[in-house]
């Protein structure tokens, strides 16, 4: 193992060959299935149609990396660029850096900058919370709760698929009741000041 090197990139300047390198890491310390046209899509089909990316690599191997993907928003009136910070990870055989972590961040914000980003937020998970807040010195602006509806109960419970049938019915109609009853009890009439702007035409593809 080499010392390893940090850059950073736009999604264009990946290339074919980091591209897949970046995807084979992120599967393996996440779990995941993903392969490198998805996770190309999930790069371009943002405001600016490309991510922006701070990489540690060691011999062709991504050890480390994390990824701001731009949304468009508007902060009191004005459009303004937030990224999402996600995708942040260093595999295991490189944590001995206790600075590896910080010098991704570190770097990828010096780019967000130069591209002329207004605002970096994450949603970071119970591991990574502490040191966004301390090491970082991020502010907490809210907890983010989640909720989730199942639409296909069967499937999570290993149960009969008979229950298939009866939790999408429940959750259609439980979807309609509160859609009807938000239509009537949303009175707010004026713009909150910052959002989302759900007028970009590639928000919903990326985000769903």
């Amino acid at each position: 193992m080499s010392t390893p090197k940090f850059e950073t990139y736009t999604t264009l300047e990946l290339g074919p060959e980091r591209l897949q390198a970046l995807t084979d890491s992120f599967n393996d310390v996440f779990g995941k299935n993903v392969d490198p046209a998805e996770m190309n899509r999930r790069f371009i089909t943002s405001s600016r149609g490309e991510s922006y990316h701070s990489i540690m690599e060691d011999n062709g191997v991504v050890a480390g990396a994390c990824t701001a993907v731009p949304y468009e928003y508007s902060y009191n009136g004005a459009k303004k660029t937030f990224v999402y910070l996600g995708g942040l990870f260093v595999k295991e055989a490189y944590r001995k850096d206790p600075l590896a972590m910080f010098k991704l961040y570190r770097n990828l914000r010096a780019l967000l900058v130069e591209k002329g980003v207004d605002l970096i937020m994450a949603v970071p998970n119970d591991n990574a919370f502490p040191y966004f807040k301390v090491a970082l010195k991020w502010k907490e602006t809210a907890n983010l709760p989640y909720y989730a509806l199942p639409v296909r109960l069967g499937n999570i419970r290993k149960a009969s698929k008979a229950l298939n049938f009866f939790s999408k019915v429940f959750a259609f109609c439980s979807g309609t009741f509160n859609l009807a009853l938000t239509a009537i009890a949303n009175k707010t009439t004026e713009p909150a000041p910052i959002r989302i702007l759900r007028n970009e035409p590639l928000l919903e593809q990326h985000r769903f």
